[in-house]
């Protein structure tokens, strides 16, 4: 009897550490990902440092650009961390405001 109880807690113990350890490891997965977009600066496991051009989930793929060149790579197994995050769509209109801003700006001052 105690050698089927405890027959039973170590099976227990060990389906326990299979399931939080794969809960984990969603986790961290999903946290390498979290700042995963287009325009966001990534490193794949093959030490390859490029800029996400597209994102296609249906597929599992990844486009990366890298110095004008496109590669692309299974999603799930390519990326090892994101160096820099996808800029927000608030920063991109700043920049495209701040940059407006600066050519009116020349435009004028040439027209004096």
């Amino acid at each position: 009897m105690n050698m089927m109880l405890l027959l039973v807690i170590y099976a227990v113990a060990i389906v326990g550490y299979v399931v939080f350890s794969r809960r984990r490891q969603a986790k961290a997965q999903e946290d390498r990902f979290a700042g995963l977009a287009k325009g966001a600066e990534v490193e794949t496991i093959g030490g390859l440092i490029a800029i996400v051009d597209e994102i296609d989930k249906e597929n599992n793929r990844i486009v990366l650009d890298a110095e004008g060149v496109f590669l692309t790579f299974d999603l799930s197994r390519s990326i090892m961390k994101v160096i820099t995050p996808a800029p927000s769509t608030e920063t991109a209109e700043t920049v495209k405001e701040t940059i407006v801003e600066e050519d009116s700006a020349i435009e004028s001052a040439d027209e004096k």
